[in-house]
């Protein structure tokens, strides 16, 4: 599988057109499958998965831009957002992206985007979908200059509840660069001393972390008596990535893995070890949990989801689950309690 991933590596690498790379990215799934049949936990191989999005996305780009002169290029940045950004997507991830270019650059706006937009649908192509919320690169809310992209990120935390300013900081916290000029990539520079400079911004960024609760059941289904189905992503990821990325915004860092985010939170005093661990593991067995069931889905020839009927989990996976949901929301409430008392954990 090790040589398996430099092969699919390689191959994505070197497609000359929009065909060789479709039939590069095509043998992902396979990858994925057996790194984590053979023995790769969830983390790594999700991992190896964001390196081949990335290289496919950054592919796609050369591609594009082959006929461009050479300045054109090095004047814009490509940003990848969310999962795959953390090194932490799935076979189910869609594309979330953005444009950041020089401020001084001789660009029209409309021709990056309709370039944008060009290499989205080559991603389609690939199997990679765009984001359906509409974090692309070709729209102008994700593609701005430097100095434009820099300016918005200070009105957010000024303003978080004014022009969606809590959505988009979350977003471009954990933006990185996987094409072009790293230095252009100007928002997250505004976040760096958001405990210090935006203490209220990085109140609202909890209130907004602890307002997702995690669950397994709806009263609906307790009612009626049925296991139902279950979001593993909306439902029982999303509560812990967004309460680490608080915690690592409380510690001083900027994009990262969430474990990551929860170490330099532990580090820093921003939250108990305790509780860091507990989300570290809870967040390992559902991402297993996830990359199981999708893995099932592919061998099985489907679209993998993050939906999953509770009545088709083994015991051990509903009790595991059942668990982690209950520690999560144990650590909210404490996380919660020790911001209105204003103590360190």
């Amino acid at each position: 599988s090790a040589r398996q991933s430099f092969v699919v590596r390689r191959a994505i690498a070197l497609a000359a057109d929009t065909a060789e790379l479709r039939a590069a990215f095509d043998r992902v799934d396979d990858l994925v499958v057996n790194l984590f049949r053979g023995g790769t936990d969830a983390s790594g191989t999700s991992a190896v998965l964001s390196v081949m999005v990335d290289a496919t996305v950054a592919r796609a780009l050369e591609l594009e831009l082959a006929e461009r002169p050479q300045p054109w290029v090095r004047q814009f940045a490509w940003l990848t957002l969310g999962s795959v950004a953390r090194r932490e997507a799935m076979p189910s991830s869609d594309v979330d992206s953005a444009i950041s270019w020089a401020d001084d650059a001789e660009l029209d706006p409309g021709q990056v985007r309709a370039m944008a937009a060009r290499v989205q649908a080559t991603l389609d192509e690939c199997g990679l979908p765009s984001d359906t919320n509409g974090a692309v690169a070709s729209s102008p809310r994700f593609s701005r200059s430097a100095g434009d992209w820099h300016r918005a990120a200070q009105d957010w935390l000024a303003d978080p509840m004014s022009d969606r300013g809590l959505i988009m900081s979350s977003l471009l916290l954990d933006a990185r660069v996987v094409h072009s000029n790293p230095a252009l990539n100007s928002a997250p520079a505004a976040f760096s001393r958001m405990s210090i400079n935006h203490p209220n911004a990085l109140r609202l960024q909890l209130l907004d972390a602890l307002s997702g609760k995690p669950r397994v059941r709806s009263l609906r289904d307790i009612v009626a008596r049925r296991g139902g189905t279950f979001d593993l992503k909306n439902h029982a990821l999303s509560p812990i990535v967004n309460l680490s990325r608080w915690a690592g915004l409380t510690a001083g860092l900027g994009v990262a893995t969430t474990p990551e985010r929860l170490d330099a939170a532990v580090a820093q005093g921003a939250l108990a070890e305790r509780d860091a661990r507990i989300l570290a593991e809870v967040f390992a067995m559902v991402q297993r949990l996830r990359l199981s069931h999708q893995i099932d889905q592919l061998s099985a020839g489907q679209p993998p989801s993050d939906i999953v009927t509770m009545s088709q989990l083994s015991p051990l996976s509903r009790s595991l689950l059942t668990d982690g949901m209950r520690e999560v929301a144990a650590v909210q409430r404490r996380v919660r309690h020790q911001a209105t008392m204003g103590v360190r954990p």
